[in-house]
C-alpha cells in the first residue's frame, strides 16, 4: 500500500471512486489480506480471495458471486486519478446500447489510468468458459478483445488523443508524478484538470 501524500493510493481510488453517481458498491477483490480489511475501514466491501493470484478473471467471478453483482464496472487498484465522471459515462454506455461490454481502452483516448470497463457477470463467465489459457485469465477483458466477432463491444472515447499521458501507478517515478499533479490540483478534479496539469509538468521536466 504505497504512500501518496499521506494516503494509501487505493485510498485514493476508493476516494474518487464514492464520487460516482451511479456506482451502487466498492468492492476490492484482492488475495491481499490486509487490503481487504483496509477496505471495509473505508466502509467499502473486501473480498479476501485465495484463489491463484494468476488468475485474475476467476478472481472478478468470485468476487461478483459473493457481494451478488450482475453488472461489474472494472477499476484497477494502481488509478489513484480515476474521473468518477468517466466511470458513469461508461457504465450509462453500456445500458444504452446493450453491450457485452462497454470501455475506453479498447479504443484509447483517454490517459492509461483512467481506465474503464463495464460488463455483466454472466460474461465474465462466458469468457472463463471459453478459454483456459492462462493469458486471458489473468488478463480479464483481453480475451473479448482479441475475438471481437463473438462479442458485443461499445468504446467510449473523447473529442481528442491523450492516450499517450500515463497516471497509473507502477513505478516509483509515477508516484512523483502523481504527487505533484496532486499538490497542482485543488478540489474536485476531473481528468481535463490532469491533463492540463500533465503538460505543465512535462514540460517543466523539459527545461
Amino acid at each position: 500500500m504505497a504512500d501518496l501524500c499521506g494516503k494509501p493510493v487505493i485510498w485514493w481510488v476508493i476516494d474518487r471512486l464514492k464520487k460516482s453517481k451511479l456506482l451502487h458498491q466498492i468492492v476490492i477483490a484482492t488475495p491481499d489480506g490486509e487490503l481487504a480489511e483496509y477496505a471495509y475501514a473505508q466502509n467499502c466491501w473486501g473480498y479476501l480471495d485465495t484463489g491463484d493470484p494468476n488468475n485474475v478473471l476467476g478472481r472478478y467471478i468470485r468476487a461478483a458471486n459473493w457481494s451478488n453483482a450482475e453488472l461489474v464496472v472494472r477499476i484497477t487498484g494502481d488509478c489513484p486519478l480515476i474521473d468518477p465522471v468517466l466511470v458513469d459515462n461508461t457504465i450509462i454506455g453500456y445500458v444504452d446500447n446493450r453491450v457485452d461490454i462497454s470501455t475506453n481502452v479498447l479504443r484509447r483516448s483517454y490517459p492509461k489510468g483512467m481506465d474503464v470497463e463495464v460488463l455483466h457477470r454472466n460474461t465474465l463467465k462466458r469468457i472463463n468458459h471459453l478459454t483456459g489459457d492462462p493469458r486471458y485469465r489473468e488478463h480479464v477483458t483481453l480475451y473479448a478483445y482479441d475475438n471481437p466477432a463473438l462479442f458485443k463491444l461499445h468504446s467510449i472515447y473523447g473529442n481528442n488523443d491523450y492516450s499517450y499521458i500515463n497516471v497509473s501507478v507502477d513505478t516509483p517515478r509515477d508516484l512523483d508524478k502523481i504527487r505533484y499533479l496532486l499538490s497542482c490540483i485543488k478540489g474536485d478534479f476531473g481528468f481535463t484538470d490532469v491533463i492540463k496539469n500533465w503538460e505543465i509538468l512535462e514540460e517543466v521536466t523539459k527545461v
